[in-house]
């Protein structure tokens, strides 16, 4: 956060180079810079956009590409995997004809792609919040942190049910919901307490009380597994406090659209 350290981590990094036998290039060294590129990203001040980047689908056949192109922007579009869906079921074997639906999902995509969330730096030293929702069609989960008594967006995650879990009952989706989004943001959350935020009051009654009975059939057993390395806190909300993960599964997968405000970063190309 300033030039003495600056020039301090300079010279670390310089001291490891050198007893390494590593060299410097100066053509390609720039220094005090605010942003940065890496990965297909822009770094700055403890935040993270992806670069802007044009997603050109002339046909059918470059869907397959379309799609591919999406990863560098999934952490930060919050639905684009729910979104995404009917475009994804066009990869089967006997996909469904090509509509106006799915016309209109790219150009949404290509529309809110150019105005994405800022997520911040995951800090291991900052404490963690996961808010989780499950609806009928799939699930949705955000990472945040807590910093000067904010709570700052990390990470999103959102999927639609396979065949098999959308016959599910309500209180098994969220309890999947549950291991899943903590499976995928472990990294933040492995070797640390964690905030764990959910609106089903039975399926928090089954984590906290009911494990003999959660460990009583196979499935809740493999999921009691994968749970039994974190350490959390279990929060009930109210479904109406829940908006967040709520939208994820709900507005887009049923086509909805929502007027919700977000902080966002518009990115230049």
């Amino acid at each position: 956060n300033s030039i003495y350290q600056h020039f301090k981590h300079l010279n670390l990094f310089l001291e490891v180079t050198r007893r390494n036998g590593l060299a410097v290039s100066k053509p390609k060294l720039c220094l005090f810079q605010t942003k940065i590129r890496f990965l297909g990203h822009y770094i700055s001040q403890g935040t993270i956009v992806p670069i802007e980047r044009s997603l050109q689908f002339a046909d059918k056949n470059q869907l397959q590409r379309f799609l591919g192109s999406l990863n560098y922007v999934l952490d930060f579009y919050p639905n684009i995997n729910l979104l995404c869906k009917p475009l994804h079921d066009r990869l089967k074997k006997s996909p469904p004809p090509w509509s106006d639906q799915h016309t209109k999902i790219v150009q949404q995509i290509k529309r809110q792609v150019q105005s994405l969330p800022c997520l911040h730096i995951s800090d291991p030293f900052l404490p963690k919040i996961v808010e989780i929702d499950a609806s009928d069609l799939g699930y949705g989960g955000i990472l945040k942190q807590i910093q000067n008594d904010k709570e700052l967006l990390v990470s999103f995650t959102s999927k639609h049910w396979n065949p098999t879990q959308i016959n599910y009952s309500t209180v098994k989706k969220e309890l999947l919901a549950i291991v899943l989004c903590i499976s995928k943001f472990q990294h933040d959350l492995l070797n640390q307490n964690f905030l764990l935020r959910i609106d089903c009051q039975s399926a928090k009654y089954i984590l906290e009380k009911d494990v003999q009975n959660l460990a009583s059939k196979q499935i809740f057993a493999r999921w009691q597994a994968i749970l039994s390395i974190f350490y959390f806190d279990i929060q009930f909300i109210n479904g109406s406090s829940n908006s967040l993960p709520d939208f994820l599964t709900r507005e887009f997968l049923q086509g909805g659209r929502s007027a919700e405000n977000s902080q966002t970063c518009n990115l230049q190309s």
